[in-house]
């Protein structure tokens, strides 16, 4: 039979994914939200909500399953069409576009004088991240199955993803102590970055709901999209898996534009790079994992600031 793409699985993946994070979000605040944030009585319906979608989407999938011979789906290239020259290019032209974006919002907003809340500035942030990267391919006639996004049961990959959290986390933290030991007293973090990080600072349950959404659907996939799917395939053609990996996980760093959020997109980085690799370059398990790891500290906010 003739290799084809099913995007009914695509749904169904990115379905379990929220589904699953949601939950485990909803049973946390249940039993140890903050019993002032009076947003937090809806976490009890938000949990059997995404306990039916989670149960009717694996449900739906194991059917699609049986109905096909999954083999016969798109599997993910090992090698890629692009080398590392291509894959700096890339991140420099992703560079260059969000300077333009933000310059064309920052326009938009004094000539309508309008204001754009920062979740949404994020949300087009990310998107503008990967547009030369969707430009390239679709003028190279390149599938997306070359940047792992394959159309096949992802379920596996998010168990995998939910078992190396902790590692992920500690490595994270380890990188939280560097910057505050030996970034922070050399370079203090000025105010503006201070109001930055309040706006992801979840005030309330609805407000941890709606980050937490917006990071599952944009900033997870788009910037696995970026780093891992295109430029970390790309360098590893020159440089190998290591240095593709490292190479990549710095360009993670240095996108994030400040040198307190460098050591740890860095590190991170490192794992996300190391599992896409061990994963045979499929992305569900880096887009998963990122996913979880920003969710995590959102929710350790909310419960502790």
């Amino acid at each position: 039979m003739k290799p084809y793409r099913d995007y009914k699985n695509y749904v169904l993946n990115f379905s379990i994914l929220s589904s699953l994070i949601l939950l485990v979000i909803s049973l946390t605040i249940l039993y140890f939200g903050k019993r002032e944030d009076l947003t937090r009585i809806y976490s009890l319906p938000l949990a059997g909500l995404t306990s039916l979608i989670l149960a009717l989407s694996i449900s739906f999938q194991r059917k699609i399953i049986k109905q096909e011979v999954e083999e016969t789906l798109y599997e993910i290239p090992q090698k890629v069409p692009w080398k590392a020259s291509q894959s700096f290019i890339m991140s420099f032209l992703s560079l260059f576009f969000l300077i333009i974006l933000k310059l064309l919002i920052q326009k938009i907003i004094t000539f309508l004088n309008i204001t754009i809340s920062d979740l949404l500035l994020l949300i087009l942030n990310d998107i503008g991240m990967i547009i030369p990267i969707l430009i390239y391919m679709i003028r190279k006639n390149i599938s997306i199955e070359f940047i792992g996004l394959d159309s096949k049961n992802a379920l596996q990959e998010f168990r995998f993803a939910m078992l190396i959290l902790p590692l992920t986390f500690l490595i994270g933290l380890f990188a939280g102590v560097i910057v505050q030991i030996l970034i922070i007293p050399f370079i203090p973090i000025p105010s503006w970055f201070e109001e930055f990080l309040k706006a992801f600072s979840p005030s309330s349950f609805i407000d941890l709901v709606i980050i937490s959404i917006i990071t599952i659907f944009f900033v997870a996939p788009c910037e696995e999209i970026l780093f891992r799917g295109f430029i970390q395939r790309g360098l590893e053609t020159s440089f190998g898996s290591m240095g593709g990996i490292l190479l990549s996980s710095i360009l993670c760093g240095v996108l994030h534009f400040n040198p307190w959020q460098f050591f740890p997109a860095f590190l991170v980085g490192i794992v996300h790079g190391y599992i896409f690799r061990k994963r045979r370059y499929r992305l569900w398990c880096p887009i998963a994992l990122h996913a979880n790891y920003d969710i995590t500290l959102f929710v350790l906010n909310y419960l502790f600031s």
